[in-house]
């Protein structure tokens, strides 16, 4: 028996928000508007989609760290040839984002 197993992927699209990037940009008592994006995200993706289609989730530090912006990746495991595709988000309107970010990389599939 092997300890580690390569089992199905859970969805056909992953989207991966970097928290420390959202860190970055706001003060103190404000919260963190990575964490902000994915639950919009979450929600509308629970509300557009079949289930398993995608999933939103916040993450470490990826080492992209840009300057004033968020990065998020996707991943599309179920696709041929699956590569993570690295994108910045300037955006600083939450809906915006989380907007954009469905519209131009989850519901396009």
């Amino acid at each position: 028996m092997t300890l580690l197993e390569k089992i199905p992927a859970p969805v056909e699209t992953l989207i991966l928000i970097c928290e420390k990037c959202g860190k970055k940009l706001v003060q103190e008592e404000q919260d963190n508007p990575s964490s902000l994006i994915q639950k919009k995200l979450k929600s509308r993706i629970k509300q557009e989609l079949p289930l398993r289609t995608a999933r939103a989730i916040t993450t470490s530090c990826m080492n992209v760290c840009p300057s004033g912006a968020i990065t998020v990746a996707k991943i599309a495991p179920l696709q041929e040839n699956t590569t993570t595709q690295f994108y910045t988000l300037s955006e600083k309107d939450i809906d915006e984002a989380s907007d954009l970010i469905f519209d131009e990389l989850i519901k396009k599939d």
